[in-house]
């Protein structure tokens, strides 16, 4: 080659060899996107807790987030090379310049005020730097091979953090516990539920008792248990209550909920002494890690695939981008389905929804392990129920939510009362379901003769707040802290028949010696908390409660009865269980009811949102066409707020408000699972005018297809 060659023709002829290029993938893939997916979820154990993961699970994951991308890449650029050296080395710097880009975007996220487009061209303009550079300075691109060092250094530093520990550290020595041989212990079944997001104030009635109209069966088991009716959780996060109910201490490193960390709780205390069948879903505490619930490793791998997707999508995306994606921070994983259902094949079908709707099975799978046997049982459940995703019946029916998209929720404050509301109807239907559940364990424990000489504990780890323009979980600053702060707490001894209300503090801490109290235990270790069956437990003032930014917050240890009820009692019309949670709202009072239609609504038009469900409706489905959603045609200009009625089959079935989404005036209702036929089912839509004494309905159009 003369001197004259020219420079690109010299860069041509002396390609980069391929595992130079190998080890340039893997680093910057490294840099650029495995590690910060690393980072990610290296501190939140209870994501592949949620998935069932087992140790092949998450040797496999972290191998196939390091090596799985960069061995796509180099085989993209192995078959361009087939065709011409000259445009794989051209596909290398681009892709050199693709993983620059998403490095830039991580790096400008905190600029998230600067605007999208700014951070897009900033991304554009560091990947046309990079990747021109990279073609011509020698010394990056031996930078950039020296990065492929992180590889086994990012994986072993994720496989070191306590989201693996939780998975591939061996159980430690069991704790040694030696029971008086008389001890309650040795024949005692222990069974403990823990429900999630459950609140103490949405059982209770005007007189601050169990509801037992609309709760029968949290009412029996106040009836024959010790109800600590004063019961405050000590954190508004499920990574650290749940773990201080099990163990008795206040200290919880929230990452830290393993074994190797609290070698004492409630399953090592009663390991030699029962039979442990434990569902955990955030924790891995037990000596033993079943995974009988756990799905075919096909459907776990594919689930945990697309929650990686919306996770990646979080991080690497602008703000603005991956603010239009589901949640991450609302639950432990399905965050695909955090969206519900979407119209016309924009989202996932409500059968598919139903499908990875694991609660209501899981519990199912938990009752069937409750057998009599010897030695007694240890039963324990952490059910995510009535947590969100808001999308279950009181009949363990899955109904989808097709218009409202994570994007809206950042205008929650600015939305009419009566979207509040229905938001709040939603979860107290979550809870109505909880009530079921409850039955069934109770029903359960009777037929296998354990309910009398069971020890049994249903308690909740934190509760929920669904008041205009307040936050749903944190507590600090809000108006009706107890909303979120009191849960319901009842420990039914053994053979205990008659229900005693306890008006002193609780705390998650004190359950573990309480329980140990109860079957004639001494703990071999000394915890924070208090047996609430010692005569001379301690009474606190106040309960001290820790922010995420390490501010501590003080809360009264003993709640007063004051207008904390008002709230739920207020808005709907508890007087007829059947209807009661679609009264609400100024024109609430009309469900149900017989009506009379009005002269119709001049120009305007309704769509619906895949009505073909309400067409081919099967009554023992595992999900049911509930929401009714869509949007008005014909309003210049469209406004939000308007007063809509919705009947279904004739009967007025709900109320609702119009929102402005997406330029759209759309709408959405629940309707009762009880006003659907099998098969067709036939939608009204009224304008309400009017006021709510002498309403009229307008009867609105339906568009044509």
């Amino acid at each position: 080659m003369t001197a004259s060659t020219p420079r690109s023709a010299r860069r041509t002829a002396n390609p980069e060899p391929r595992a130079a290029r190998a080890l340039v993938l893997a680093g910057l893939w490294t840099v650029a996107v495995a590690q910060p997916l690393f980072d990610l979820l290296g501190d939140h154990p209870a994501f592949f807790l949620y998935h069932h993961a087992r140790p092949i699970d998450l040797l496999l994951l972290a191998a196939a987030l390091t090596l799985a991308g960069p061995a796509l890449l180099l085989l993209a650029e192995a078959l361009l090379e087939g065709l011409s050296p000259a445009w794989a080395q051209g596909l290398h710097r681009a892709l050199v310049g693709a993983l620059g880009a998403l490095l830039a975007l991580q790096l400008l996220r905190p600029l998230g005020r600067i605007g999208t487009l700014p951070q897009v061209l900033g991304a554009v303009l560091a990947a046309v730097a990079l990747s021109w550079a990279y073609g011509r300075l020698a010394a990056l691109r031996l930078f950039c091979r020296a990065l492929a060092l992180g590889v086994p250094l990012a994986l072993g530093l994720f496989l070191s953090r306590p989201a693996a520990t939780a998975i591939l550290a061996p159980p430690p020595e069991p704790v040694t516990l030696a029971p008086p041989p008389d001890a309650p212990a040795w024949t005692t079944p222990v069974v403990m539920v823990v429900f999630d997001g459950l609140s103490l104030l949405a059982l209770l009635d005007e007189t601050y008792h169990v509801d037992p109209r609309h709760y029968p069966s949290f009412a029996s088991l106040a009836a024959r248990s010790i109800w600590f009716r004063q019961a405050t959780t000590s954190h508004y996060r499920t990574a650290t209550v749940v773990p201080r109910f099990l163990t008795g201490r206040r200290a919880i490193d929230k990452r830290r909920r393993d074994l190797e960390h609290h070698p004492q709780n409630l399953f090592t205390v009663l390991e030699r002494s029962h039979r442990l069948e434990a569902v955990e879903l955030i924790t891995a505490l037990a000596p033993k890690k079943p995974h009988g619930d756990a799905p075919p490793a096909g459907e776990r791998w594919r689930d945990l695939a697309s929650d990686l997707l919306v996770a990646s999508g979080h991080l690497l995306l602008p703000a603005p981008w991956a603010a239009r994606l589901p949640p991450i921070d609302q639950t432990w994983g399905d965050f695909a389905l955090a969206g519900e259902a979407a119209p016309s094949g924009r989202g996932r079908s409500l059968a598919e929804v139903a499908r990875r709707e694991r609660r209501v099975k899981v519990f199912e799978g938990f009752l069937e392990r409750i057998t009599a046997s010897q030695p007694p049982g240890l039963f324990f459940i952490h059910s995510l129920i009535p947590h969100q995703p808001l999308r279950l019946l009181p009949t363990g029916q899955v109904y989808g939510m097709t218009r409202l998209r994570p994007q809206h929720l950042k205008r929650l404050p600015d939305l009419p009362p009566t979207f509040h509301h229905s938001i709040y109807q939603r979860y107290l239907l979550q809870v109505a379901l909880t009530d079921r559940l409850l039955g069934r364990l109770l029903a359960r424990l009777e037929r296998e003769n354990l309910l009398d000489p069971a020890l049994l504990v249903v308690v909740a780890d934190h509760g929920e707040s669904y008041r205009p323009g307040e936050r749903s979980r944190e507590p600090f600053g809000h108006p009706h802290p107890q909303d979120i702060l009191r849960i319901p707490v009842f420990v039914k001894l053994p053979f205990q028949r008659r229900g005693i209300i306890d008006d002193l503090p609780f705390s998650p801490a004190d359950l573990l010696p309480t329980i140990a109290d109860a079957l004639g235990l001494t703990l071999p270790q000394p915890v924070d908390g208090h047996s609430a069956l010692a005569a001379d437990r301690p009474v606190p003032e106040h309960w001290v409660i820790e922010a995420e930014d390490g501010s501590r917050h003080s809360f009264p240890a003993i709640w007063p009865e004051d207008d904390s009820l008002d709230h739920r009692l207020g808005i709907f019309d508890w007087d007829d269980p059947q209807w009661c949670l679609f009264r609400f709202g100024p024109y609430g009072h009309r469900v149900g009811r017989p009506f009379d239609r009005a002269a119709p609504a001049a120009g305007l038009r309704f769509v619906l949102d895949d009505p073909d469900v309400l067409e081919r409706y099967d009554p023992s489905a595992p999900y049911a066409p509930v929401r009714i959603s869509g949007a008005l045609r014909g309003a210049d200009p469209p406004r939000e707020g308007r007063h809509l009625a919705v009947a279904m089959n004739g009967t007025l079935a709900a109320v609702t408000q119009t929102l402005l989404l997406d330029g759209e005036e759309a709408f959405a209702a629940m309707v009762p699972v009880h006003t659907l036929r099998r098969r067709r089912n036939r939608v009204e839509l009224f304008v309400i005018e009017g006021p709510p004494e002498a309403p009229a309905l307008r009867p609105v159009a339906r568009a044509g297809p």
